[in-house]
């Protein structure tokens, strides 16, 4: 029983945080990129809606990378109790330690795949906006 929960919360949080990491990294990358360059984009008259949806998207895409960063590091933490207490011996002490954690494990909210795929689809969405303002004010 306490190998299916390490098995469940160690094999979601890995690759949702690292996904999680990287597309923070990147969205924030974009937003600063596109504020340097604001002054000179704004100008422009073709696709001008594009970079507004742009930058909501990526702050839409870091908003839930964190939240999902967040959850990660609480299952992370249950894990390290959870390899904590199967080191002590036998008994009602670590019955009941693992029955606490156990419950306090099933209160905990897994990264969803919904919000996984709304950090996916926010930052492809926000990458196709600034490459259709790029490509309809390519000169």
């Amino acid at each position: 029983m306490e190998q299916d929960y390490e098995m469940l919360l160690a094999g979601v949080t890995k690759f949702d945080l690292d996904v999680s990491k990287h597309l923070t990294t990147l969205s924030t990358g974009a937003i600063i990129l596109l504020a340097t360059f604001m002054d000179k984009l704004m100008p422009v008259r073709s696709v001008r809606f594009a970079i507004p949806i742009a930058v909501v998207c990526f702050l839409l895409c870091i908003m839930y990378s964190v939240k999902l960063m967040m959850l990660a590091w609480a299952c992370n933490a249950s894990i390290t109790r959870l390899k904590v207490i199967l080191v002590e011996p036998e008994g009602d002490a670590r019955t009941r330690k693992l029955e606490t954690l156990m419950i306090q494990v099933k209160k905990l909210p897994l990264p969803s795949k919904v919000a996984f795929q709304i950090v996916q689809y926010s930052f492809a969405l926000g990458i196709i906006s600034v490459g259709v303002f790029v490509v309809a004010n390519l000169k």
